[in-house]
């Protein structure tokens, strides 16, 4: 085992490594992951003036309050939240893998900030950035015999995301078998709280959410290994870090607490499997999803590198071990410089950018503007409209430009052939991007 100035060397340096590599990543990443990220920070921005935001069901609340701060000031001030929350992430899985009485718990800053998703997600302005820190803080409160508060803790993961209810009712189990019924109501006062609030402005209840699956063509659905799939490549925990955490199984089922904790991270798999198999909530089986994994895959990475190096540590002085940590390390730091990226504006982003800085030109921004895609809406800059009722092209007002594009327009009543029919009362004033996105304008009259 290597010494303990050497560990806390290690652990730092790493630390800060790490932290430097995902600010790189960020500050050289105009694009994004999803196009939620966008419409999360615009959410987040808005909600300031727009109060009933912080109700969105879409948005999720704890989401969108933990980035209201932060976004009043731009999207790269979002992402500066969500690299603070990434790096609390970091440090709480250290405090949890000691917890968990693994020895090797300095190795966890590299075997996390260095896994390829976790580095090149965690710096987005997305629902699973917060999760993921609310997770190991829940569960490290856990450990730590801080009850109220974890209960407090797992009672507000819902809200930040909705399949993390599962979460909920594992602790509400724990609270069963301990005897500790009294946490059980306070785990599930944040829900209560939400949905009397939601249904004193909207008149319904928000819980309905849980029941209406939704199946749908629109996102499809897959088979069974698809995530396990994806948590195995290079975009994802990468083959290193997933081979070490094979060698945790034995040293996981041996402990208890162990045992419980990684429980919760398989159910959560478990769970986003069966949806995207079944086509249920609109899951569309994005590997960002999963990306509260990554905490639990450092821990385990780790237990199993010292499971692992137990088999020779009779032959290895400490010094050795030490360079076989440093080895080790280095493997998986260059994997993951060499599988992420910084992320370039989309095609869609850059032809929306064009399409916004021609209706900029030609003064067209004090015309009625009716667009779905959030990109037209970040670079014109538009005030982005919430839950507003679908209008049909035939009831837009003379002069209505509508921005229609490829990707989500159709999906939301912007039909192409409805604006292009003879006889339309829509004029076409400009194409981008070989017909990617195409700008109508209402005339006053139909045609003859």
């Amino acid at each position: 085992m290597p010494s303990y100035r050497y560990q806390w060397y290690f652990t730092w340096i790493s630390f800060f490594a790490g932290l430097l590599w995902i600010s790189y990543l960020c500050l050289n990443s105009p694009g994004v992951s999803v196009h939620d990220e966008v419409t999360h920070f615009f959410m987040s921005r808005d909600a300031w003036h727009t109060p009933e935001l912080m109700l969105d069901l879409w948005g999720r609340p704890i989401n969108t309050i933990s980035y209201m701060p932060f976004a009043l000031f731009g999207l790269q001030y979002a992402r500066l939240a969500s690299i603070i929350f990434a790096s609390l992430t970091v440090l709480l899985t250290m405090r949890l893998a000691k917890y968990l009485d693994v020895d090797y718990a300095f190795l966890i800053p590299t075997f996390l900030w260095f896994q390829p998703w976790f580095s090149d997600l965690s710096y987005a302005c997305v629902t699973e950035v917060p999760l993921s820190l609310m997770m190991v803080l829940g569960l490290c409160l856990l450990l730590s015999q801080r009850y109220a508060l974890s209960a407090i803790i797992f009672g507000l993961l819902p809200l930040i995301r909705n399949e993390a209810i599962v979460f909920t009712g594992f602790w509400c189990l724990f609270c069963i078998f301990t005897r500790k019924w009294r946490l059980v109501i306070v785990s599930f006062m944040p829900l209560i709280i939400y949905n009397l609030v939601f249904f004193a402005v909207y008149h319904s209840w928000a819980f309905g959410i849980y029941f209406a699956p939704k199946t749908t063509d629109m996102y499809g659905r897959g088979e069974w290994p698809h995530f396990p799939k994806f948590l195995l490549s290079a975009s994802g925990a990468g083959f290193l870090i997933s081979a070490l955490t094979l060698y945790a199984l034995i040293p996981i089922i041996r402990s208890v607490p162990r045992l419980l904790v990684f429980a919760c991270y398989a159910v959560y798999l478990m769970l986003h499997m069966i949806i995207f198999r079944f086509g249920l909530y609109a899951s569309g089986g994005y590997g960002l999803f999963l990306l509260p994994l990554a905490p639990a895959m450092a821990i385990a990475a780790a237990l199993g590198f010292h499971f692992l190096i137990t088999e020779v540590s009779a032959r290895l002085q400490s010094r050795g071990l030490s360079y076989v940590c440093v080895i080790i390390c280095l493997v998986v730091v260059l994997f993951a410089l060499n599988n992420t990226k910084p992320r370039p504006l989309d095609l869609e982003g850059v032809v929306l950018k064009e399409a916004a800085a021609w209706v900029r030109q030609e003064r067209l921004s004090e015309n009625k503007i009716v667009a779905v895609h959030p990109w037209f809406y970040y670079f014109l800059p538009l005030q982005i409209t919430y839950n507003k009722k679908k209008e049909l092209p035939s009831d837009m007002p003379p002069g209505t430009l509508v921005i229609w594009e490829r990707h989500y327009a159709e999906h939301l009543g912007l039909v192409y052939n409805a604006f292009v029919a003879n006889g339309s009362e829509w004029q076409c004033l400009k194409e981008f991007g070989d017909g990617l996105v195409v700008i109508f304008r209402k005339l006053a009259h139909s045609h003859p």
